[in-house]
């Protein structure tokens, strides 16, 4: 078949064989999301399928892959776009082939189709290896690890053409593919997994140790280290209606605060400040048990002690949100918000900053009293800003 390729009206839209780009394929994806789903669709239809041949227009980006009962063809538009149709054999425009530079994955059996683009770019990865055996179970502690093949494809705007690449990938438990691992900064040996399940083209995060025995079990949408002290995990799910929800665990995966809360920070006093879902703040000490809230301001992030927490809350007349004392140990605020910087003392007073035209420094008890003390610069320990956690 005689191929025809076209350009119109100089905003490089293609024609092949007298179709154009708009006109040939009915599915094209309007986000990264979309985009992965449709993946995902192709992948259940193509599995376990060999691949016989790859085709196309390089300069165009297009490609047809040939698999034993079906074909799949990809389009990639110069904005970034991309166009698939998946159908016989009769695909069309077959100009080069690319078989040469992919013959590693020749002999192999199809086990899924992912978007591997970075930022919402498109780029399709197709995964070839053994057929799969077994199941992916999430905590179960068992780690079987075999290698595939993986065909990258996407279109580089810079060079004008198709690019292919086979790269090498771990597959964990039959299912699961290691698209990453890497260091956890300020840790020792905790390394960042981020997993596909091949099955359903999910992708999960977890922690393993050096020797790749995972730590926090691979459930958790996303996993980011939020205490550095401690190695506390803030840990995030996707909920029913595509909203994600955050909790807290440890290194080594122990559940310390439900994966229920819209947003999760990590005192360095050993608490957490979280967000339910009605956007008001609570503290919470690592056995989930509230030491602080409701309140819809929040307390400072920055307080060095475990003894108290400085709350937040609009004050009218200092035309300012101001901090106050709060007592843990008989969940009480002792001191009004009346304070633009408050920092605690070794000597178990606090050196405050009063907001408003007031302004002035003084040292005061747990209750706001101002005591009879020189404010001398030794005094008065710290004058940096005052920090808080706002939404």
């Amino acid at each position: 078949m005689k191929m025809s390729i076209q350009k119109t009206d100089g905003n490089n839209i293609k024609i092949i064989d007298g179709v154009s780009y708009d006109e040939w394929f009915g599915r094209e994806s309007e986000s990264a999301r979309e985009f992965g789903e449709i993946l995902t669709e192709y992948s259940n239809t193509l599995r376990g399928q060999w691949i016989t041949s790859i085709s196309g227009d390089s300069s165009q980006g297009f490609c047809n892959l040939f698999f034993e009962k079906n074909g799949l063809s990809i389009w990639f538009n110069r904005e970034g776009r991309c166009k698939m149709r998946l159908g016989g054999q009769d695909t069309f425009g077959r100009k080069e082939n690319f078989m040469a530079g992919c013959r590693g994955i020749f002999g192999k059996a199809l086990l899924a189709v992912y978007p591997g683009g970075r930022n919402g770019s498109r780029t399709a990865v197709f995964l070839f290896g053994d057929k799969m055996t077994g199941d992916y179970c999430q905590g179960s502690g068992v780690k079987k690890t075999s290698t595939a093949q993986a065909l990258r494809i996407s279109y580089s705007n810079k060079e004008s053409k198709l690019l292919f690449s086979i790269e090498p990938v771990e597959i964990v438990n039959g299912a699961y593919v290691v698209l990453s691992s890497e260091k956890v900064p300020m840790t020792r040996g905790s390394y960042k997994q981020r997993l596909r399940n091949i099955s359903n083209g999910v992708t999960w995060e977890c922690i393993a140790d050096e020797a790749g025995n995972v730590k926090v079990p691979a459930k958790y949408r996303y996993v980011h280290l939020a205490d550095y002290t401690r190695e506390i995990y803030q840990v995030s799910v996707v909920g029913k209606n595509g909203e994600l929800k955050v909790g807290a665990c440890d290194s080594e995966g122990r559940e310390l605060i439900p994966c229920e809360y819209k947003d999760l920070y990590c005192l360095k006093v050993g608490y957490a400040l979280v967000m339910d879902k009605n956007n008001h703040f609570w503290v919470l000490d690592y056995n989930n048990d509230a030491i602080f809230g409701p309140s819809i301001y929040g307390v400072d992030i920055y307080g060095n002690t475990d003894k108290y927490l400085f709350y937040t809350e609009d004050n009218r007349e200092a035309g300012v949100e101001c901090l106050g004392i709060y007592e843990v140990s008989t969940k009480t605020k002792t001191a009004p918000a009346v304070y633009t910087y408050i920092k605690y003392r070794d000597d178990g007073f606090f050196d405050v900053k009063y907001g408003g035209s007031n302004g002035k420094r003084a040292v005061v008890d747990r209750y706001g009293n101002e005591q009879d003390l020189m404010l001398s610069p030794g005094n008065f320990r710290g004058r940096g800003q005052k920090g808080k956690y706002n939404r």
